[in-house]
């Protein structure tokens, strides 16, 4: 068996979310023939119970959301998390190896509260 994604409980491991803004620079891009193709949005949320901002991924054919809607609520549609695990084997001053993980927040796709169909 194959452990491929965590689906959260949203409303306990985030509450409420609102929208902040694209992270264009965060935006996650793959190579076809030789051409860099948008593969995924992201976008920095507020999180009532994370205390603070959270990032999101969504594929890049999903609808988008504007920077006009900061701070208004948002629902995400299909949410997973994946881990992404990075080892370093450098050993530094006589320092091990050190390993690190990354929980990333994905989703099939971002709508606002109240334009839900």
């Amino acid at each position: 068996m194959a452990l491929d994604k965590i689906i959260p409980n949203m409303t306990t491991s985030f509450g409420e979310l609102l929208f902040r803004k694209p992270l264009i620079d965060k935006d996650v891009y793959v190579r076809e023939n030789s051409r860099r193709v948008l593969q995924e949005r992201c976008y920095e949320l507020a999180s009532s119970v994370q205390g603070g901002a959270i990032e999101v991924y969504i594929p890049a054919g999903a609808a988008q959301i504007s920077t006009t809607h900061d701070g208004e609520p948002v629902k995400l549609r299909g949410p997973y998390l994946t881990v992404r695990a990075n080892v370093s084997n450098r050993n530094v001053e006589g320092r091990q190896a050190r390993a690190t993980y990354e929980l990333i927040l994905s989703a099939r796709a971002i709508q606002l509260i109240g334009e839900e169909k």
